[in-house]
This record gives C-alpha cells, structure tokens and sequence, in this order.
C-alpha cells in the first residue's frame, strides 16, 4: 500500500513539474521573439496542460493569449484573456494585455478599413469595444459606421440602438 501511495505521489509531482517545465520554457522562447516556437512547444505539449493544475493553467492560456495575438488572432486571444482576468496572480498583466489588445485590435481595423475590408473593419471594431464597453463606447460607433459602408444595415441597426442604451 505504501509503494502504491508513494508511486502515486512521485507521478503526480513528475507531472506537475513537466507542466512548469515546458510553460517556462515557452515562456522563454515567447520573451525572446520567437513567437513561432513558443507556440509550437505549447501545441506539442497541450495533453499536458489541458489537466494542468490551478496555478499553471491560467499562465498557460495567458501565454496562449499573448501568442494568438501576435498572430492576430483576436477573438482568441480575447477570449483567453477574458478566462483569467479574475485571477489574481496575473490580474494587473490581463489587465495590461487588454489594453494593448484593444489597440492592436483597432489598428487592424483602420487597416481593413482603408483597405475597403469594412465586414473585417466592423467585427475588430465591435470586439474592441467589448474589451471595455464604458471606456470604448466610441469603437461601438465606429462599427456602426463601418457596418453602413459593409451595407449591413441590421447590424448597423442593432450596434446604433445598443449606443443609444447605453448613453
């Protein structure tokens, strides 16, 4: 019984080790530019992170989310950072990456937006509006705009309506 015991234990604490392990070294390989293979080590070692424990798992879809948006990815990345917003180890940093999220989000969109891309323009435009609804109320107007000139009127309608509500 205790060799069962003892096996468990040291399987456990293996286990737990290797996801630190191959989340620092991602980590490293994000700190240094290579986007490329920090997501590579996180996709080859996903099996692991998926039961990840309470600790790592939240670094790990933070990382993810630092990834996706490099990638431009950013519903993904959105949608990361809003599963570990509340956690307090990393609160101040999703905070942060929120911000540059929203950012990164809107240049995009002025991009698309020159580019006469306004489906693209309106839907980067909304999510960034949803980052910060009270703050960013002027990204929901500005994807009402850009769904005009996309003539998606419906939707137009609908973000021009949740404007006024929330005035």
């Amino acid at each position: 019984m205790k060799r069962i015991a003892l096996l468990t234990f040291f399987l456990i604490f293996n286990f737990s080790f290797s996801q630190k392990k191959e989340l620092r070294k991602a980590q490293k390989l994000y700190d240094q530019g290579d986007i490329s293979g920090a997501s590579q080590v996180l996709e080859e070692n996903q099996s692991i992170f998926e039961n990840a424990d309470e600790k790592v798992k939240p670094k790990y879809d933070f990382l993810s989310g630092k990834i996706a948006q490099n990638n431009k990815d950013f519903q993904n990345a959105f949608d990361l950072y809003n599963s570990v917003k509340e956690v307090a180890a990393i609160k101040e940093e999703v905070a942060q990456q929120l911000n540059l999220l929203s950012g990164d989000i809107v240049n995009s969109a002025i991009d698309d937006n020159g580019n006469g891309d306004f489906k693209s323009s309106t839907e980067k435009l909304y999510l960034a509006y949803k980052i910060d609804p009270e703050l960013n109320l002027d990204y929901l107007y500005y994807a009402a705009s850009s769904a005009v000139n996309a003539e998606m009127f419906d939707v137009a309608l609908d973000y021009y309506i949740e404007l006024k509500i929330n005035q």
